[in-house]
């Protein structure tokens, strides 16, 4: 026996309630705020604080000043004040130069000006924080201060001033011109300001990015892709799904029971015996059986 309408569609109606999963509500993408460096500007800066101090310290009246205060005097300000003339300078010494002593030493600066601006391009990348790019700015002019002072012991004839220096080797790296005390004390005190200047301009100068953030015009494309843009903290108010229709009977062969059917199991019975139509036997002869009725059991003559 089917079960009617009513208990069918209450049946089907109390499996959808929990069949149906409450509508989900996609959260906001997170938003990830990174911050980095801009390496090729700090670089410039860090070279051009270098050229500054170099044409200040290193030109050749404040380095002849220097040298005679150097004379009177044996202390420690005395010696730190030689120190930082290390890469002096002086273009009107270049001709005649039979050592190759102001060549030496303008080749040195040259390159530690380059390398300053390489090294740091190439270690000022990342988070751009002051402490970052002041201490690898300071690295990295220390390391070209160094490098720099060996291009200029490359380059001086230092066996025309010294006896017996006449192995380029043994000049390259320890003669009087290879880096010792003094060039590491300049390129530190000249790498703290460097390095300090370079530090106040990345920390100015570093960029932001929003990662995961929508962008522009992504709202209008989820409203026509049929995904609704919420407010934070704004939900629809939930609707339960419509009833699913109960089943539907099959209506038996039998049935009286048109295309308006109430719902009534009905049954059919077949007629009496008696008034069911004669069967012809096909034997070739034309005869009728006349049946017994439905009480007598005899078989047929």
């Amino acid at each position: 026996m089917e079960p009617s309408g009513d208990q069918g569609s209450s049946r089907w109606a109390s499996q959808s309630t929990g069949a149906y999963p409450r509508p989900g509500y996609a959260p906001a993408p997170p938003t990830v705020s990174v911050t980095s460096a801009r390496p090729w500007p700090i670089g410039l800066v860090a070279t051009a604080t270098m050229l500054v101090l170099i044409l200040a310290v290193d030109n050749s009246a404040l380095t002849d000043r220097i040298d005679r205060h150097a004379f009177t005097s044996n202390g420690f300000f005395s010696r730190a004040l030689v120190a930082l003339t290390a890469f002096r300078w002086d273009l009107g010494q270049l001709s005649p130069d039979p050592q190759r002593v102001y060549v030496g030493q303008l080749v040195a600066d040259i390159t530690i000006l380059v390398l300053v601006l390489l090294l740091v391009a190439a270690v000022a990348r990342g988070f751009g924080s002051f402490g970052h790019v002041f201490i690898a700015t300071w690295v990295a002019v220390i390391v070209a201060c160094q490098v720099g002072t060996y291009a200029r012991s490359a380059i001086v004839q230092s066996g025309q001033i010294t006896a017996g220096e006449n192995d380029r080797p043994t000049v390259i790296f320890f003669s009087a011109y290879s880096p010792g005390s003094v060039t590491l004390f300049a390129s530190i005190v000249f790498g703290v300001v460097a390095a300090l200047v370079a530090g106040f301009v990345g920390v100015r100068t570093r960029r932001t990015e929003v990662l995961g953030a929508p962008a522009a015009g992504s709202a209008a494309e989820a409203a026509a892709a049929g995904v609704a843009a919420e407010e934070p903290g704004r939900r629809e108010a939930w609707t339960a799904p419509p009833a699913a229709p109960g089943p539907v009977s099959n209506p038996s062969p039998w049935s009286t029971a048109g295309s308006d059917d109430d719902g009534d199991d009905r049954t059919t019975q077949l007629p009496p015996v008696e008034q069911r139509p004669r069967h012809a036997i096909d034997d070739g002869e034309q005869h009728t059986v006349q049946l017994p009725p439905a009480d007598d059991d005899r078989p047929p003559r």
